[in-house]
Formats: structure tokens, C-alpha cells, sequence
């Protein structure tokens, strides 16, 4: 939780300094990585298989590409934010149904 604040002020350092989405700046995807990791269970296999989902939906955001354009680092860090909160739901529906 500590690096929420944080990651926002560094991600508007970052775009202010090196323009929008620099891909030098990687705590966003540190962010989205802690969020997925709290809520799956602790197993190699969940791991690998919900950190593919988890790219998949912050390469392609398919229902939030919008936010990635919101300016002063909040885009940034909050579309692999949505990210992993719909891979954290991916896994709820996986596991409800299995």
C-alpha cells in the first residue's frame, strides 16, 4: 500500500521527465504483480497462469485503453491497477467454477 502514493508521484516524475508511458518506468508493473500476488493462492502453477492473464489484459486493455491516455502519471500506473484487479476477478470466476 506504501507504494501506491509513491508509484503516482514517480510515474508523473517519469512523464513530466521522459514523456507519456516511458518504458524505462516499471513500478507500475511491480503494482499490478503485489496486487495479483495477494489475492492468488501461493502455487507456481496460479502464479504462471494468472501473471499471463495479467499481461494479457495490461498489453491489450480491452475495456480500458482510455485510461492509459489520463495525464500526469495517473494513466500509468492505474491501467495495470485495472489490470490486475480483473485478473484478481479472472480468478474468483476460475475458482468459483472449479
Amino acid at each position: 500500500l506504501a507504494l501506491f502514493p509513491l508509484s503516482f508521484y514517480l510515474a508523473y516524475r517519469f512523464e513530466k521527465c521522459v514523456g507519456h508511458d516511458p518504458s524505462c518506468f516499471t513500478l507500475d508493473e511491480v503494482i499490478g504483480s503485489f496486487i495479483v500476488v495477494c489475492f492468488i493462492p501461493h502455487k507456481l502453477l496460479h502464479y504462471l497462469l494468472f501473471f499471463i492473464v495479467w499481461r494479457l489484459f495490461d498489453i491489450f486493455k480491452p475495456f480500458f485503453k482510455p485510461v492509459e491516455q489520463i495525464q500526469q502519471g495517473v494513466g500509468i500506473v492505474l491501467d495495470d491497477i485495472i489490470g490486475a484487479v480483473l485478473t484478481v476477478g479472472v480468478y474468483f470466476l476460475y475458482s468459483w467454477f472449479i
